[in-house]
């Protein structure tokens, strides 16, 4: 599930930076210039994946579970999303993103119960 999305313009065009909540993937960035898109995966490895075209992406980002779509339509088609290793994070910083990811859960708890108490 998406939990939440940034909007970052660089030098080298816009990003989206999102929070996944699934069982392998914790975050992905996407360069809507270069076309590539960043994996997290939760073992602290990240790759990128080239050809991804923003209309590829935001039916990653809106489908029902992220990590069935990038496996059957992105990470199964190596010959048209190449990918590549990019680097390892750390353990503090797969903590951030863990404990991000808890605080943007008890915000959309909390916004579902506020909608759902306005209705009575």
């Amino acid at each position: 599930m998406l939990l939440n999305r940034k909007e970052l313009n660089y030098k080298d065009g816009l990003w989206y930076e999102s929070l996944i909540e699934s069982s392998n993937i914790i975050r992905v960035d996407y360069n809507t210039t270069q076309n590539k898109l960043y994996v997290y995966f939760k073992n602290k490895q990240v790759y990128s994946y080239t050809n991804v075209t923003k209309e590829l992406y935001e039916q990653f980002e809106n489908a029902d579970s992220q990590g069935k779509f990038f496996i059957k339509n992105i990470r199964s088609n190596p010959n048209k999303y190449p990918y590549a290793f990019e680097f390892k994070f750390t353990d503090g910083e797969l903590n951030e993103m863990n404990e991000s990811i808890k605080e943007h859960k008890e915000k959309l708890k909390n916004e579902k119960s506020d909608s759902w108490e306005s209705k009575q």
